[in-house]
């Protein structure tokens, strides 16, 4: 199920869908488009969703579908550097859900 919208949204998501939801895709966006843009970038709040996620036990993968990121600013020469601003906001996502 795509989650788009506020972060509020996509927390009671997480919550109807409980134990069933078994992996994720994060990205953000403006809450309009589905960009797939590096979290921490746009409009989405993400600490009720590490919330969420934390208060149903979710033991899934965390997994960024931030391709469009990586397409409109870097290049074959560049990439790593995307790549590790990917890894940044992942250890930031997975920060969220530990202290929540």
């Amino acid at each position: 199920a795509e989650m788009r919208g506020s972060g509020s949204g996509a927390a009671n998501m997480i919550r109807a869908l409980g134990h069933r939801l078994q992996a994720l895709h994060i990205h953000d966006n403006d809450r309009w488009h589905d960009s797939h843009q590096i979290p921490f970038s746009m409009s989405i709040d993400f600490a009720p969703i590490a919330a969420a996620l934390k208060e149903i036990g979710y033991k899934g993968w965390f997994t960024l579908e931030a391709d469009h990121y990586l397409k409109e600013k870097f290049n074959a020469e560049n990439v790593i550097e995307g790549m590790k601003d990917l890894h940044t906001a992942a250890v930031r996502f997975e920060k969220l859900f530990d202290e929540a």
